[in-house]
């Protein structure tokens, strides 16, 4: 840190730190994320080779209670070829412990934070070697947990690189000598990668011998990170303000408290590394196993036809003063201010044992279902939805909706082009309904970089007439809570009308809902 500890101490109890809460509240209101949808998670981490990594780390653990974290491991990488820091780590979960129990008062009672004891004993290292230096070596430490997590369930395991992915490299060579192909084709089955970017020599020679790996990475020239989506972070969007980056902002909501000391000022860029698992965070937005529909963590699309490594895509934001970017950095840059917001709201929590003190997440309702998993609705050409988000409430006053502002929008890049119509052409009416409700003009744009939105609790969908088209709209609904208007919380719930005979996203996907009440215009 740039400042002493005992500078951020005062400003923390000048501020923020107040009695018990004593507040009539039901914590069982709050949204959570069941133990068994919580994604399983083994983060690399190229940590030391500069203080983006343990910035990382801070805001990783701040929605630790959202994962079931399966390892903290320190590997190298081409900017840390030859040493590793699981000390570092160390340090920061030992700050988390100091505030572990402030956090927990402001989340649901079945999904509490992972002591920090528990998450000590899952810090580990991977080869103290570059690349494929590691592949002639015996096996690492976290090389072995990582065979261990990958056979001790069937569900997917993330994998999140941060630096150099020799530790999953070793652990694939291993399994290649030492398991049946068809047990090592079923755990690789349940890989997930996300890489930011290639910083080994390793990283190609997983995709090339074994494609069959879910892989999201940026792919462009070794370390020409320029052209990488996660620098989404700090730029990507010219007329996007960067205050929330600035350090000004940074001492007031993220450096306060114990964790928040450990938190370091930038060097390079900010929290490259973050995307990773902002992708995995349950908003309401994005869906984890289809990277095509994009979030918090950016949205990206198959290199080739039926592959299973994504990479970049590119996404349209429109700024309020009626210019507009394309970029593929602009798929996260434009959700920037709402995942800061967010994390500056939890390092509020985390100094603070008092629930009012604090702004909460929404929690949503569409038509009666409540989110974050998508809903689904089967559409035919012409027809009119409604969507009522009413239900939803805001947790700091679940009475009075009042600090809410509901938008909803049509994602346009994210929708499914099945057969035969241009995109232009795939774009749904949207008009509020109901007390309150507000349609903008069609150029106006709003906080997202999103234009032809409504403002209200309910809107009317109408589909397309035409009879030619195979299409999945995606509609979102954007609810804000500005309990607190310096920092306003977010949450999201998406909806796919599926025009169409083809079940584009089977399994797993969606709540499939049966709308009664709508009218077929044809």
């Amino acid at each position: 840190m740039r400042f002493p500890y005992s500078l951020g101490l005062l400003y923390l109890c000048g501020t923020f730190v107040t009695t018990q809460d004593t507040q009539d509240f039901d914590p069982y209101k709050l949204a959570y994320v069941p133990d068994n949808q919580k994604p399983r998670v083994f983060v690399l981490t190229d940590i030391l080779n500069e203080p983006d990594d343990q910035q990382s780390v801070v805001r990783y653990l701040l929605y630790s209670n959202e994962f079931n974290t399966r390892a903290l491991c320190a590997t190298t990488s081409t900017h840390l070829r030859n040493e590793t820091h699981p000390d570092r780590i160390e340090q920061i979960v030992k700050a988390y412990g100091q505030v572990v129990e402030n956090l927990n008062r402001h989340v649901h009672p079945w999904n509490q934070y992972t002591p920090a004891e528990d998450l000590l004993s899952l810090i580990t290292s991977g080869p103290t070697s570059y690349g494929r230096d590691a592949l002639s070596e015996p096996i690492s430490e976290g090389a072995q947990l990582l065979i261990e997590r990958l056979q001790e369930s069937t569900e997917p395991l993330w994998v999140l690189v941060w630096g150099g992915p020799n530790t999953l490299a070793q652990a694939l060579h291993h399994l290649s000598q030492n398991v049946t192909d068809a047990e090592f084709a079923a755990l690789r089955a349940r890989l997930r990668v996300y890489a930011i970017s290639d910083q080994d020599d390793t990283s190609e020679w997983i995709r090339y011998n074994w494609p069959d790996i879910f892989y999201i990475v940026s792919i462009h020239g070794f370390t020409n990170y320029a052209r990488a989506t996660w620098r989404c972070m700090w730029e990507g969007i010219p007329s996007l303000s960067l205050n929330k980056l600035g350090h000004e902002w940074l001492a007031k909501y993220i450096e306060i408290g114990p964790l928040g000391a450990v938190y370091p000022r930038r060097a390079y860029g900010a929290e490259g590394d973050t995307p990773s698992f902002l992708y995995l965070i349950q908003n309401g937005l994005g869906d984890r196993e289809d990277p095509r529909v994009g979030g918090w963590g950016g949205r990206w699309l198959p290199i080739n036809h039926g592959s299973r490594v994504y990479g970049d895509s590119l996404d349209i934001y429109y700024a309020p003063d009626g210019g507009n970017e394309t970029s593929n950095k602009a798929t996260c840059a434009r959700w920037r201010d709402h995942f800061q917001n967010d994390m500056a709201s939890r390092m509020q929590w985390s100094v603070s044992d008092n629930f009012s003190n604090g702004t909460h997440p929404p929690v949503t309702r569409i038509n009666g279902t409540v989110g974050p998993s998508p809903i689904r609705i089967s559409v035919v050409p012409g027809q009119e939805v409604v969507l009522d988000a009413s239900e939803t409430f805001g947790p700091d006053d679940p009475e009075n909706n009042s600090t809410l502002v509901f938008e909803w929008y049509q994602y346009l890049e994210s929708g499914y082009q099945v057969r035969g119509t241009p995109r232009d052409w795939a774009k749904v009416e949207l008009e509020a309904v109901g007390d309150g409700g507000e349609t903008p003009d069609l150029e106006e744009a709003n906080d997202s970089g999103f234009r032809r939105f409504t403002r209200g609790s309910s809107v009317k969908v109408t589909v397309p007439n035409l009879e030619d088209i195979e299409y999945e709209y995606h509609i979102i609904l954007q609810v804000t809570n500005n309990k607190n208007p310096e920092l306003p919380i977010r949450r999201y719930m998406r909806v796919k009308l599926t025009a169409s005979s083809t079940n584009i996203n089977p399994d797993k996907c969606c709540v499939d809902m049966i709308v009664p009440e709508t009218k077929n215009i044809t």
